[in-house]
């Protein structure tokens, strides 16, 4: 879990990542709730992550409601950032557009992380 933890880090280029759970386990199966997909508001999408029995998942943005309940589970959760989560299918998506449209502007803005972590 560890291991993977800091992949996810190493990969979007991120400062930290917060790992809530086992740092030992093992990880066959991950769920991704990007964005603001794992917070309490979203509680069924959680749920449904959850039916398909991951190992852990990886959240753009949960808060301790959510949280509690994974852990429960006992599925383990990194969280990214709520930007962060987004950026990487929205840049690709940007991409696309271009390539399908090459007559239309596409412009793509990146989210920039609001907070700084001391």
């Amino acid at each position: 879990m560890e291991k993977l933890a800091l992949e996810v880090k190493r990969r979007l280029n991120l400062e930290n990542v917060r790992l809530t759970g086992g740092r030992e386990h093992k990880v066959k199966r991950i769920g991704l709730a990007w964005s603001g997909l794992g917070l309490s508001l979203n509680i069924g999408f959680v749920e449904t992550l959850l039916s398909y029995k991951p190992h852990v998942l990886i959240a753009g943005e949960m808060d301790e409601y959510p949280e509690c309940y994974v852990l429960n589970a006992g599925v383990d959760m990194i969280e990214v950032g709520h930007s962060v989560s987004e950026n990487i299918g929205l840049r690709r998506f940007s991409k696309i557009l271009k390539q399908e449209y090459p007559e239309v502007k596409v412009v793509f803005f990146e989210y920039l992380k609001p907070w700084l972590t001391l």
